[in-house]
């Protein structure tokens, strides 16, 4: 005896919504996917690209750690995925941001180009620890953190300052002109 098969037809009345929390009903899937939780013919969870959108509506008061590092107010360590750089990193459905720049846009609504860690953590995420600066002045704020020059030769005995401000080491310099000389 043979049993004619008789595909699933979705009702028409049922909707389900997308996951994603933006009340869009959710396509039908056309082809099974167990991996993805796809039934044919049943409602799939999210709409294509929508289930990125799920870190947005993340608890952000639970996804850092206060510590105190020194600084007058205590330090939000990210708790979350860090960069090679040691910066906190979270999707916002349009890729990966910046933690910190997140929680900054979040305090004051705005967001500037450059951000300044005043603490000089990067995992920090406080707001109240974040300067917004230029590029050119954020620059400068970290080239006068540096002390020596790469190879290690202090600055306040061996530098010197262009007129344009960027610094250099003599020393660096004087060993650089005795290899050109000797090489030509």
């Amino acid at each position: 005896m043979t049993v004619a098969r008789v595909p699933y037809v979705a009702d028409p009345d049922f909707t389900t919504l997308c996951e994603c929390g933006c009340d869009t009903p959710a396509p039908i899937a056309t082809y099974s996917h167990a991996p993805r939780g796809w039934v044919k013919g049943q409602p799939k969870r999210f709409i294509s690209g929508h289930n990125a959108r799920l870190d947005k509506a993340r608890d952000f008061d639970a996804s850092y750690a206060v510590e105190d590092r020194g600084f007058p107010t205590p330090c939000w360590i990210w708790q979350g995925y860090l960069d090679d750089h040691g910066y906190g990193r979270v999707n916002q459905g349009r890729g990966p941001e910046l933690a910190h720049r997140v929680f900054f846009q979040r305090a004051h609504g705005s967001l500037p180009p450059v951000l300044h860690h005043r603490c000089a953590v990067t995992s920090c995420v406080n707001p109240s620890h974040l300067q917004a600066t230029t590029h050119n002045e954020h620059t400068r704020i970290e080239q006068a953190k540096r002390t020596h020059c790469r190879r290690g030769h202090g600055y306040a005995e061996h530098g010197y300052t262009r007129p344009g401000g960027a610094r250099y080491c003599k020393a660096c310099e004087r060993q650089n002109s005795r290899r050109r000389a000797h090489a030509a």
